[in-house]
């Protein structure tokens, strides 16, 4: 009677105790953010937010100016936000025009974006950006402008931009589940 009192009080001995052959749990994979959809959404100011999901979609053709698509063409001229991180110009003390990218970049030789994940904004001449604001993702806001003409320059300009702090960072897709072998002047000696 008492083994048998004992043996109800003592803990189940764990699996990897019981059984050696056990394996341990595996730990679940962390799920990437979903990826947000392309769709333009028109907030209660009218203002219009764009994502890097919907510029990703301009084809560019060899040569040839860009074919921008139709939900992005539509709000040509008008008032539009989008989320990014700033890549100033070579002079970042003047900071009234400068390029808006999806993720941070280290090293643009390694990690350039694809034009059509480039953003050219410029501030009101009497304006620039608050200092402040350039190491972390902002939200800018402004009128926007397709380049339909002329391949070899910014495909989306935002003009009479405003910037602020993001209250969210822009999506950023998972790292491939390939390996890729780092450049040659990263690598370590």
């Amino acid at each position: 009677m008492i083994a048998l009192i004992a043996a109800l009080a003592l803990p189940a001995p764990l699996a990897s105790a019981a059984d050696p052959a056990a394996k341990p749990a595996a730990k679940p994979k962390p799920k990437a953010p979903p990826k947000p959809k392309a769709d333009p959404v028109q907030g209660k100011d009218g203002v219009w937010t764009i994502n890097y999901v919907l510029l990703g979609k301009t084809k560019l053709p060899d040569g040839k100016p860009a074919v921008f698509d139709p939900r992005l063409k539509k709000l040509n001229g008008k008032k539009v936000s989008v989320t990014g991180f700033v890549q100033p110009f070579e002079d970042a003390d003047d900071m009234w025009s400068f390029m808006l990218i999806r993720y941070p970049v280290g090293c643009w030789y390694c990690e350039a974006p694809g034009p059509a994940t480039i953003v050219l904004v410029e501030m009101p001449e009497d304006k620039e950006l608050d200092d402040r604001l350039t190491n972390d993702a902002i939200t800018v806001t402004g009128t926007l402008e397709l380049n339909e003409e002329d391949p070899e320059d910014f495909l989306y300009i935002v003009i009479d931009a405003t910037a602020v702090r993001a209250k969210a960072k822009p999506y950023v897709p998972p790292e491939p589940t390939t390996r890729r072998r780092k450049p040659r002047h990263i690598i370590e000696h």
